[in-house]
């Protein structure tokens, strides 16, 4: 009876401290901190063993593999259906003497024209690549954006997300 007793006590322990491990690992996965985003962290706002609440910012972290390119576009050459969902080449310069191509596509058309009343603002999401481990397009760059149909945007303006 009494090894019997000592099983089942020894039973119930077990159960215990297999609930606290849960309960560890719950701890651990609530204090991990997970990016929406793959990218790459460009300022540190919190250092290790800090505290911080829910919704704090920590780091910022820039997308690199698609960049968002957004420009002006006239509405007396084009409108904004014939540039709607539609490919896009950026041409970068990244030495004096050398450019860079990289397609992309429209994702989105202001349903406004700007103040002047004469341009639509569009915004392109473009596969942007490495070449010798530094990433082509760069935040506040301004390359040529042709949209399919050979009209090029006027001074875009790339954005990482």
């Amino acid at each position: 009876d009494k090894a019997e007793l000592e099983f089942k006590v020894a039973g119930l322990t077990a159960k215990v401290k297999e609930a606290s491990v849960e309960a560890a690992d719950e701890e651990i996965n609530r204090r991990r901190v997970f990016s929406p985003i793959d990218g790459m962290v460009v300022e540190i706002d919190k250092q290790v063993g800090e505290w911080v609440n829910p919704g704090d910012r920590i780091m910022r972290i820039v997308r690199m593999d698609k960049v968002k390119i957004e420009g002006l576009l006239p509405i007396n050459e084009v409108s904004p259906i014939q540039v709607k969902d539609r490919p896009v080449t950026v041409e970068a310069t990244i030495s004096r003497s050398r450019k860079v191509q990289l397609t992309g596509r429209i994702v989105f058309v202001a349903p406004e024209l700007n103040p002047s009343g004469t341009k639509f603002r569009v915004v392109a999401e473009v596969d942007n690549r490495q070449e010798q481990g530094t990433w082509i397009l760069l935040k506040d760059m301004s390359p040529t954006v042709t949209v399919d149909a050979g009209v090029a945007a006027d001074t875009p303006k790339t954005k990482n997300r």
